[in-house]
């Protein structure tokens, strides 16, 4: 009997582990040459289902705001701060 019990157990935990997708936002990234060596780069995100993204800047305490993290490269100058446009 223990060993139907546990592997029923070992069994739903297995299903919540893969039960969570890591696939419910899509990203597109474009860059438009703006300037001789300035570039803007434009990032999309396409959502899936019913889940939210909250603004950089959501203006109250409570959901995790959506945050960007580059890499330093020697080759590259961040000039600017990400800029949202939409909902």
């Amino acid at each position: 009997m223990k060993k139907i019990i546990l592997s029923g157990l070992f069994s739903l935990m297995w299903l919540l582990a893969i039960s969570q997708s890591n696939k419910e936002v899509k990203w597109m990234f474009t860059a438009k040459k703006i300037a001789n060596k300035t570039h803007e780069v434009y990032m999309a995100a396409t959502i899936s289902g019913d889940f939210p993204m909250y603004s950089q800047h959501p203006g109250m305490d409570g959901p995790i705001p959506a945050s960007f993290t580059f890499s330093k490269n020697p080759l590259l100058v961040l000039n600017a701060d990400v800029k949202e446009v939409g909902k």
